[in-house]
C-alpha cells in the first residue's frame, strides 16, 4: 500500500470532484489499488459540512439550498434522517 499523500485543492470545482470521488485516504491517487470506502470519515465530513451550514445559514439560505437538491439527494437524507 502506497503512503497517504496530501491532495492539494485547486478551486472549488476541484474540491467538489474530490468529494465526489474519494472513497479513503490515498485512493485518487492510486485508483489501481483496492481501497475499502470509509464511510465513518465521510460522514464526518457530510456533518462537519452540517454543523457549518447550521451556523452559518440564515433561513433564506436554507430555502435555497434546499432547491438545489436533486430527487436522489433528497431520497438519501430522509432515509438517513428516518434512522435516528
Amino acid at each position: 500500500m502506497h503512503p497517504v499523500e496530501a491532495i492539494t485543492i485547486k478551486d472549488y470545482v476541484h474540491l467538489v470532484e474530490v468529494l465526489k470521488t474519494w472513497r479513503a485516504f490515498g485512493s485518487n491517487k492510486y485508483p489501481e489499488e483496492f481501497y475499502e470506502y470509509d464511510g465513518t470519515g465521510m460522514f464526518e465530513l457530510f456533518c462537519a459540512c452540517i454543523e457549518n451550514m447550521r451556523i452559518n445559514f440564515n433561513e433564506g439560505k436554507i430555502e435555497d439550498m434546499a432547491e438545489t437538491l436533486s430527487p436522489e439527494e433528497r431520497e438519501f437524507l430522509t432515509r438517513l434522517l428516518q434512522k435516528q
